[in-house]
């Protein structure tokens, strides 16, 4: 709430004047009126003062938000939702070294979908971006850990990172979710592996003291993809 007092102007600048006097270090005498006029100046520096901290309080609460959303924006995929290749260039280093700490088996998949260059040409590339959205939402849905991360590495090609007891229980998931990519049903006339959009997987599993860089187990899941796709796709290696 705000109050204002309509005040003369020669009265005003008459008690600037005393004012000004009084920070010279003169000894002045104020009317009641004077005093009063004092009185409401001093509200209104207060009322002012309240104002420009819950100015600064909202502006700094929007700094903070849009901090937040620009990093979320800059590791996100934007047409998938899910972490680009820059987050995972950043999160495959971490999770190794936490699968070593922890002493736990590191699954890393690389996958990419079917003939999708085909896709693209016979339904467009509209329809090609709903698949790429159907694919990563089927990828998000199965993966429970919070330390599990799936990635568009870009294009129609996608990653996994998984930690794990078990080497079986990463071949599950992995099975799993290529029978659901398949089972969503989306038509795909140039697919020769299936009616519907797949994927081919290549998939490593390594206990960390087995790991020597970063590189190398992208490259071991890059050639076991590729080989998925020699061996007719639609299909996972290991």
């Amino acid at each position: 709430t705000l109050y204002f007092r309509l005040k003369s102007a020669q009265k005003s600048l008459h008690l600037e004047e005393k004012i000004n006097n009084l920070q010279l270090g003169h000894q002045i005498y104020l009317s009641e009126e004077e005093i009063e006029s004092l009185i409401w100046r001093y509200k209104g520096l207060k009322v002012s003062h309240k104002m420009y901290q819950d100015y600064n309080h909202q502006i700094n609460s929007v700094l903070a938000k849009s901090i937040v959303t620009i990093q979320e924006i800059s590791i996100t995929d934007g047409l998938t939702n899910i972490f680009n290749r820059r987050h995972f260039n950043t999160i495959f280093p971490q999770a190794i070294n936490l699968a070593r700490i922890r002493n736990e088996l590191l699954c890393f998949i690389l996958m990419d979908i079917d003939y999708f260059k085909r896709y693209n040409d016979t339904y467009g590339h509209i329809m090609g971006d709903n698949a790429l959205i159907k694919v990563a939402t089927v990828l998000k849905n199965h993966l429970k850990k919070t330390n599990d991360y799936c990635f568009r590495m870009g294009g129609e090609e996608f990653g996994v990172i998984l930690h794990t007891d078990r080497i079986d229980q990463a071949h599950t998931l992995a099975r799993t979710i290529l029978k659901s990519i398949e089972n969503l049903k989306i038509e795909h006339k140039g697919n020769k592996a299936s009616p519907y959009v797949t994927v081919s997987m290549g998939i490593v599993c390594n206990h960390v003291n087995n790991i020597n860089t970063v590189s190398d187990m992208y490259k071991k899941a890059d050639e076991l993809l590729y080989k998925a796709k020699d061996n007719g796709r639609n299909r996972m290696e290991f």
